[in-house]
């Protein structure tokens, strides 16, 4: 409580509000005047020099009320004080809320359509960007893609996730068997020169390889094909998942130029 914290200073406030010597030592403030926090540490700094000689006589002799932000310090013999609060404290009303509009949105599901309007594919977002969910591996899990409409020869075309999926070898010629391992990539499709796969079974949770192979895929922007990259050395030890081939439903790989998305009712 502010009373409680302030007594002793406010003791002595009162034994120099009675002499014209402490009166003109202390800075006094009136209504409406702009308070600087120096002037009042000024006052609390001379009060404390000077509280050798207030003692507790003036404590005895006088008391103290709070008015509002002021503490007012009375005397038996008729000498008061005032201690002035910190300034004025503005409370500003509350905002007025408008009405916000209460519109109806579609909530159906978003797919894949071709031209004819025949439903193609789920979409599978991530992030801003709307890709094609093409159904489930042998895993279980989604197998995501890109169709990418390619406007010169009015077509569409079944695109792998990225040109940055990773298939691996054993071997640093990159021949043999091709694996995948457990990646961001594990649900996209992977190019490999023209053919489609996608993960079937994990293998091992560590297999040394030693050749590597970036997906082959089209630019959904511009639609340039960019392919598989050429054999890399490497010597890797990953999680490693065998890869199957995938070929599309027949609704995709016969839909229509162009394919556009669409909210389902």
């Amino acid at each position: 409580m502010m009373l409680n914290t302030n007594r002793l200073l406010i003791a002595l406030i009162v034994g120099f509000a009675i002499s014209p010597f402490v009166q003109a030592q202390l800075k006094t403030f009136k209504p409406g005047d702009v308070i600087k926090s120096s002037e009042i540490n000024e006052n609390f700094e001379y009060l404390e020099e000077q509280i050798g000689s207030a003692g507790d006589a003036a404590s005895a002799q006088c008391s103290a009320t709070q008015d509002g932000s002021n503490v007012v310090i009375s005397c038996t013999d008729g000498s008061f004080a005032v201690l002035a609060g910190a300034g004025t404290v503005v409370a500003y009303p509350e905002g007025v809320i408008g009405e916000a509009p209460l519109d109806s949105l579609p909530s159906g599901e978003v797919v894949w359509v071709d031209a004819t309007g025949t439903v193609l594919a789920k979409v599978y977002r991530s992030g801003v960007t709307n890709y094609v969910n093409f159904g489930l591996n042998q895993l279980g899990r989604e197998v995501v893609g890109h169709l990418i409409n390619l406007d010169e020869s009015q077509e569409v075309v079944v695109s792998a996730f990225s040109s940055a999926g990773l298939v691996y070898f054993i071997d640093n010629d990159c021949g043999g068997t091709p694996y995948s391992w457990d990646t961001n990539f594990t649900t996209s499709l992977l190019d490999l020169d023209g053919r489609l796969y996608t993960q079937s079974a994990k293998l091992t949770d560590g297999t040394l390889m030693r050749g590597l192979r970036k997906s082959g895929a089209y630019n959904k922007s511009t639609g340039v094909y960019t392919p598989t990259s050429e054999c890399i050395e490497v010597e890797q030890v990953v999680a490693t998942y065998s890869l199957a081939e995938f070929t599309p439903a027949q609704e995709i790989l016969n839909a229509v130029y162009p394919v556009r998305l669409e909210q389902l009712p």
